[in-house]
């Protein structure tokens, strides 16, 4: 009976996920015919009702598989993103988009979401693989990625952003996208990191999908990084049943 526990809780999380990326997309387009602020405003309340959902879901994980350090990882990362959320959602509700000084605090915590993925990446998957000889050609490929990052935070500093902030925010998913890649390519080769391919690519594509974002939003395409926010809110929810689907086939 307990060994089945595990399946039938991923399960139902697919199910709950399911319905509140559904509820999402309908509440998006009940609010699609409002003003740019109002629509603005109603993804960042997506964003954050679907990292509850997946915070929620990661925190089952954890009860289940209370040895394995990733889970708790994730949730740390979760409960930062929540936060910075939560704080910019009430601050916009409240003060709307005005922002004092070089970076909101919310900020903070979103970059901590960052930096505890990293952490995972470091103190989880790492440890188990030697990179240095039998993966060589895919850790030069997995430059890419940092390279890709850097390139676009370099648009964003020339259009607006400052340095300071440019600096903090680009080292941490620098770092996360060359692993993410890296980790990911390596799936395919590693017994070890099969079962967590899902899960990187899942991470892989928030890094991109919150980049673009950014880009978009200060080259003055709006409606577009609408969208795009709307489809990070959607990555958010999957975490959850990667990492299930990732510690039930091969626990780290």
């Amino acid at each position: 009976m307990f060994r089945n526990m595990p399946a039938k809780s991923a399960l139902i999380y697919v199910v709950i996920a399911t319905v509140t990326a559904v509820l999402s997309l309908a509440a998006l387009i009940l609010v699609s015919i409002n003003s740019k602020n109002q629509i603005s405003l109603a993804i960042e309340i997506i964003q954050l009702f679907n990292s509850l959902v997946a915070l929620t879901g990661m925190i089952s994980c954890i009860l289940i598989y209370k040895d394995l350090l990733l889970p708790k990882i994730v949730v740390q990362s979760l409960i930062c993103f929540v936060l910075g959320e939560l704080y910019w959602v009430l601050h916009v509700y409240i003060r709307g988009y005005e922002q004092v000084g070089v970076f909101s605090i919310s900020d903070i915590s979103w970059i901590g979401f960052y930096l505890f993925l990293l952490t995972a990446c470091r103190n989880v998957f790492h440890p188990v693989i030697d990179f240095k000889d039998k993966y060589r050609k895919i850790n030069i490929v997995s430059l890419f990625a940092p390279i890709f990052i850097i390139g676009i935070n370099s648009v964003l500093y020339l259009t607006g952003d400052s340095l300071f902030y440019t600096i903090i925010y680009t080292v941490p998913t620098a770092f996360l996208s060359y692993c993410t890649l890296r980790l990911f390519l390596t799936s395919f080769k590693n017994k070890k990191l099969k079962g967590f391919g899902s899960y990187h690519i899942i991470i892989g594509l928030i890094l991109l999908i919150d980049n673009l974002t950014c880009l978009t939003w200060n080259l003055g395409f709006e409606y577009m990084a609408y969208i795009f926010k709307f489809c990070f809110a959607l990555l958010l929810l999957p975490i959850t049943s990667a990492v299930y689907k990732g510690v039930r086939n091969c626990p780290l």
